[in-house]
């Protein structure tokens, strides 16, 4: 499956970093058996890694939903825009519905991109301060997984832990958006 929009960029890209050995900067590396395969994983890397995003921001949503909920419920206020909302133990299994489906989007995500990335470029890649923000958002994500699971974090807690996942995403995404001009004509 040939992905034009990625095709012209790897060339660029690869006769600057290869050279006819195969090598990177004298490294031996592997290398990709065509130039579509090395687009699949990429966008396929990129496609779990979104969905992951995705899954976390509505875990976000339902956490902000969550804390609005309660608060509206301790202090007794009726009649106010957010009359509506869901109760909070179905705000909460959303939480821990979404907050599963992007951990296992995130864990994917990043199996396909550690594979692409030592495929692509060997150990380089290891330093890179994008990779260790990235490798840093997925343990927080399993911490808030963990912290939910063993300590019994619901409610508050939980909804903080989330909204605080969503900002280090947030960041991950932003320090990735620099990869564009790498990945576009």
């Amino acid at each position: 499956m040939a992905v034009p929009f990625f095709e012209h960029s790897h060339r660029a890209v690869s006769v600057g970093l290869r050279d006819d050995a195969g090598s990177v900067d004298g490294a031996s590396v592997a290398s990709w058996p065509n130039l579509e395969m090395r687009d699949f994983w990429l966008v396929v890397h990129i496609i779990l890694v979104l969905a992951g995003y995705a899954a976390l921001l509505l875990t976000a949503v339902a956490s902000v939903f969550y804390l609005i909920q309660e608060r509206r419920l301790k202090s007794k206020r009726l009649g106010t825009l957010f009359e509506k909302l869901p109760p909070l133990a179905t705000l909460d299994n959303l939480i821990t519905g979404s907050m599963g489906l992007g951990f296992v989007f995130l864990t994917l995500g990043v199996v396909f991109g550690v594979m692409w990335a030592f495929i692509e470029s060997g150990t380089r890649w290891f330093g890179d301060t994008r990779v260790v923000l990235s490798f840093f958002t997925w343990f927080l994500c399993l911490v808030m997984i963990f912290l939910r699971a063993s300590a019994g974090w619901r409610g508050r807690k939980a909804a903080m832990m989330a909204l605080a996942v969503l900002g280090c995403s947030a960041l991950t995404w932003a320090a990735h958006v620099g990869l564009r001009p790498t990945l576009l004509p």
